[in-house]
């Protein structure tokens, strides 16, 4: 299904682009908004990854600190 999608993102990548070139020479707006997205896009993986990281080392600690008290 995946594969069926490939080359409407391939056709987006030069509009992007062109668009980014064009807001160059006027108004850098364009150009701003399209780094912050970059950069939004590039960010949040690794905040998801970080949250369920330390998510999952909380439950571990507190899941050991459960058993050990149990054991004493």
């Amino acid at each position: 299904m995946l594969l069926g999608l490939t080359p409407r993102a391939e056709a987006m990548c030069p509009l992007c682009k062109a668009k980014a070139e064009s807001s160059v020479g006027q108004n850098r707006e364009q150009a701003k908004g399209l780094n912050a997205g970059i950069m939004y896009l590039l960010v949040m993986p690794y905040v998801l990854a970080g949250a369920i990281g330390y998510w999952w080392y909380t439950n571990q600690r507190r899941r050991k600190q459960l058993a050990d008290d149990v054991y004493e």
